[in-house]
């Protein structure tokens, strides 16, 4: 599993929970003309249910459904970053992290946010599919 932890340009966002396509989410949050759908690709890690949304944490033998968007407007990562906690000057306190990672399917790695807190109490979806198991 590579993670490439350099802070370099964010083109690539993978979302694998309720940012996924067809979860929705998108409009409510004014980025359908932002971001463009790319792909979807599976990613090393484990992905965990928080009950109303998953944390993915980047280990573990598991793999996890990402749906890949080109950003196309540079103002939404920072709309992003706030939807999912993350706070790039006090990472100690976010939720969530950005991180680089590299997909199976051999494309371009590309960022995705990854769960900063214990996980020990939470249960992991097997399928590695949010949408799946919120049905």
């Amino acid at each position: 599993m590579r993670n490439l932890e350099s802070e370099e340009d964010v083109s690539l966002m993978g979302f694998y929970g309720t940012l996924r396509k067809d979860y929705g989410v998108f409009s409510m949050l004014g980025l359908g003309d932002k971001l463009r759908y790319a792909y979807t690709c599976r990613v090393p890690g484990t992905l965990y249910s928080l009950e109303r949304y998953p944390g993915l944490i980047l280990e573990g033998d598991s793999t996890v459904i990402c749906d890949v968007f080109e950003i196309l407007d540079p103002i939404c990562l920072p709309l992003l970053d706030e939807y999912e906690d993350f706070f790039p000057n006090d990472p100690e306190h976010s939720r969530y992290l950005r991180k680089k990672v590299m997909p199976f399917e051999g494309k371009e790695g590309f960022w995705v946010y990854v769960y900063n807190k214990d996980v020990s109490d939470l249960e992991v979806v097997e399928s590695g599919d949010w949408l799946e198991y919120k049905k």
